[in-house]
């Protein structure tokens, strides 16, 4: 009956429980299909999976209209995927050409809440995503996020954006060089 207390144990463990590591921006930048700033217009909580829709104020990186519509709930356990109506945010989005809904890259923390402050515009970040290699100064309590210059993060995913560009344009140019006649 020694074995009796470990079976219990496991039995009660969370089944299928999952955690996201730390993801690095470049990282999250290369996942994301689009990138936006935008404010959150609605969010529909009787749709099933929660749908927000958002006016696009900046396309930063890929294409999209004036709005943008994602799902603003998680989709696993490890997730924190949402949506609040009247926030600004800098959304990483993933698409799929199965859906006209995107989601939110990162299992939800490519949506970055942004917050003036004496003109200047402040990105939130999660803790769980590293910021190198932009200098990051602590929130203010409670909160454990955070804040970057809006301004910096954008010049950072121009950037990663140009090489990854680069970077394609190199790889197809070797396809073909090494293509048999």
């Amino acid at each position: 009956m020694r074995g009796a207390p470990v079976l219990l144990v496991l039995l009660l463990a969370p089944a299928g429980h999952a955690s996201i590591g730390p993801i690095s921006l470049e990282d999250l930048i290369r996942g994301s299909d689009l990138i936006v700033i935008a404010t959150v217009t609605s969010v529909d909580l009787d749709a099933r999976p929660t749908i927000a829709t958002a006016d696009v104020r900046e396309v930063v990186s890929g294409a999209s209209g004036s709005i943008v519509r994602f799902i603003a709930e998680p989709q696993m356990r490890c997730s924190v995927a949402t949506a609040m109506p009247g926030e600004r945010v800098l959304l990483f989005l993933s698409k799929s050409p199965a859906s006209e809904l995107a989601t939110i890259a990162a299992h939800g923390h490519g949506r970055l809440p942004l917050q003036t402050i004496d003109d200047v515009e402040f990105a939130a970040w999660p803790q769980k995503v590293w910021i190198w290699p932009l200098h990051a100064w602590a929130a203010p309590a409670p909160s454990e996020d955070t804040v970057v210059v809006l301004a910096e993060l954008l010049a950072e995913v121009r950037r990663v954006r140009s090489v990854q560009a680069r970077e394609k344009e190199a790889s197809s140019l070797r396809a073909f060089q090494h293509r048999p006649d």
